[in-house]
């Protein structure tokens, strides 16, 4: 009777280990609010305002690609720039010499690199217009249209790199080249998988100092320039521990480190799909990528002795990534009853002094009172813009 009693005071205090250890892990997370918005006065009240965002340094570009003009729902981005501590807007871009009507869907797609700016219309129609900034004003420099092999989701996704633009498409990706001399642009080239196995492969892009990296099947595709500048060659497949089943959803790099969004990928003991973030890096010396470790959103652990997952729905974590230097920033895709705050949030991961280690610093959430949910995040350096439609809001890393 004594050794029963003994077994059933550990089993039970085993067991409230792990509930508490769980509960811990989910309930008392650190959460932070970006609440400083960008204003934009002539705001719509269904322009989708903030359904899209990029920074770069001290500049922020915002979509709106419900904004009306007269009677036509066309779109429009704004741009702010940093004043002091304070972001001010700097401009309202439109596309020149066309009708609200041939724009629809204006700033669904963003990218900013510089002085230079995409904004993309995805679809079979889709469209990639680029503006520049001389002083404090920007104008439209080109409109790039989907070359003969695009298919249905031209500008899905649009990646900007100085004189180097990649554009997001179903089982592809585009190049267009910037002359440096003339600021014309021109078509390139298109990249495929190679081997290609799904159709959906291809749509988010990215590209950090003359690599371009490519959502895949259970991979993501990695593609260098030739020496000669004329020809790109894939150069890796880095694959998720999953395998296919990982659900690649999004792609982001930033110098030697790529970051992968496996947005459907099963975890826990009974496969519950949460969602997961795969960071892969690349060895300076002899160019060659590595995998180097798996994020998720903490109190989602493979093993872990209380089995929770089987009682909640997809959460969809690394519908979007994004990557700056030392700090990724993971964003769920949808609300879930295993997070108790049951918002969409965006997760931050900083790179500790080790090296190679991610630790989860932070759960993001937008500072707005209608929604707090998150749809879009961006990084650059110290300062983090999030999104959601129904407003835009700046985090500055350091001040929390």
């Amino acid at each position: 009777m004594h050794n029963r009693r003994l077994f059933d005071r550990i089993v039970f205090s085993a067991l409230a280990a792990s509930l508490m250890l769980w509960l811990a892990s989910n309930f008392f997370v650190t959460v932070w609010y970006a609440k400083t918005p960008l204003v934009a006065n002539d705001r719509q009240k269904r322009d989708a305002f903030g359904a899209e965002t990029a920074i770069d340094r001290d500049t922020i570009v915002v979509g709106a690609p419900r904004h009306s003009f007269g009677n036509a729902v066309a779109g429009t981005a704004y741009v702010f720039v940093r004043s002091g501590s304070s972001w001010v807007r700097q401009a309202k871009l439109v596309p020149s010499e066309e009708t609200p009507y041939e724009w629809q869907g204006f700033g669904e797609t963003l990218s900013i690199s510089g002085n230079t700016i995409a904004v993309g219309i995805r679809g079979v129609k889709g469209k990639v217009y680029i503006f520049t900034r001389q002083g404090t004003t920007w104008t439209q420099q080109a409109k790039l249209t989907p070359p003969a092999q695009s298919k249905v989701s031209f500008a899905s996704s649009v990646a900007l790199d100085d004189n180097v633009l990649v554009v997001g498409d179903l089982g592809m990706a585009h190049v267009f080249l910037r002359d440096a001399a003339t600021n014309n642009w021109s078509y390139q080239t298109t990249l495929t998988p190679n081997p290609v196995l799904e159709y959906e492969e291809g749509g988010s892009v990215a590209i950090s100092n003359g690599v371009i990296v490519m959502r895949g099947s259970g991979r993501a595709l990695v593609f260098t320039r030739a020496s000669d500048g004329s020809t790109w060659q894939q150069q890796a497949e880095l694959i998720m521990p999953a395998g296919r089943k990982a659900g690649v959803c999004t792609v982001d790099i930033s110098g030697d480190t790529i970051v992968v969004g496996a947005c459907r990928e099963h975890v826990g003991l009974d496969g519950a799909p949460i969602g997961a973030a795969h960071v892969f890096e690349r060895d300076p010396k002899t160019g060659k990528w590595s995998y180097r470790t798996r994020l998720a959103p903490r109190g989602v652990r493979r093993g872990d002795v209380l089995d929770v997952t089987k009682f909640f729905s997809p959460y969809g974590f690394g519908s979007g990534v994004a990557i700056d230097g030392d700090t990724i920033i993971v964003r769920a895709g949808s609300r879930s009853s295993l997070f108790p705050s049951r918002e969409v949030a965006a997760y931050l991961f900083q790179r500790t002094s080790r090296g190679s280690w991610w630790t989860q610093r932070a759960k993001i959430l937008a500072g707005a009172q209608l929604s707090p949910s998150v749809s879009t995040a961006s990084v650059s350096g110290q300062t983090i813009v999030v999104g959601n439609g129904f407003g835009a809001f700046v985090l500055k890393l350091g001040r929390n």
